[in-house]
């Protein structure tokens, strides 16, 4: 089974460089989570910098990676945007994202996977918080299904009408304003046996304050979802 991976990608000598941005940072975070790409030693370079080398997958829980991480600054405007697997040249990168264009001021997740072939795909994320209150969002990273719905409940039931719908590849939905506590988010998505919604994560304890995105990555045959932390 292959699993996915976050790059946190260390460039303390590179952040708040100028740039497009006149001199205003973004940050960043890379996932490589998608059956096309190749499983370890990947080397992530920006500007021609290497900023992340010998990277792996990593072992996730109960066949479910929940991760919440930090963002790296690095500079805003357009950056040369390299991922390479050990011993090769080739930019796994699709040639729309070589060229990687980050708003300043802005917070930002790059997602290279794919099944078959690599797909990216790249969201910008909220880090301002409800107060009091948890936002969460469902992001969906991979080159199949077309839609994907999610139910978001305190018990893992999926009956009546998902509480997210209509996801398509490549987006997400807005963020839900949900109360702090702990939460499933089962998607609408079967297991490669063919048993209904099978792919969930929780019971997960949101708190107050948070944002949290919950990506849904390809697995080859299955799929993972991974959650990650927004502010």
């Amino acid at each position: 089974m292959r699993y996915s991976i976050l790059l946190l990608i260390a460039i303390c000598s590179f952040c708040g460089c100028g740039g497009g941005g006149g001199g205003q940072p973004a940050k960043l975070r890379v996932i490589i989570g998608g059956w096309a790409v190749p499983t370890q030693n990947l080397t992530v370079s920006i500007d021609g910098t290497a900023v992340a080398t010998g990277v792996s997958y990593p072992t996730c829980v109960n066949q479910i990676c929940q991760q919440l991480s930090d963002y790296v600054t690095v500079k805003s405007g357009g950056v040369d945007f390299v991922i390479v697997a050990s011993g090769s040249t080739n930019n796994l990168v699709p040639s729309g994202f070589q060229k990687l264009n980050l708003a300043p001021n802005t917070q930002n997740t790059f997602v290279l996977g794919g099944a078959t072939q690599i797909q990216a795909y790249l969201f910008t994320d909220d880090s301002s918080p409800a107060s009091g209150s948890v936002k969460l969002r469902v992001a969906i990273a991979d080159a199949y299904p077309l839609s994907v719905s999610a139910w978001v409940n305190t018990d893992g039931s999926t009956t009546g009408n998902p509480t997210i719908s209509g996801i398509t590849v490549g987006s997400a939905s807005s963020y839900l304003t949900l109360t702090p506590g702990s939460y499933f988010v089962t998607f609408s998505l079967s297991c490669p046996l063919g048993e209904q919604n099978c792919i969930a994560v929780g019971p997960t304890a949101f708190a107050a304050n948070q944002n949290i995105t919950a990506y849904v990555l390809n697995e080859g045959d299955t799929f993972r979802p991974l959650l990650l932390a927004d502010n």
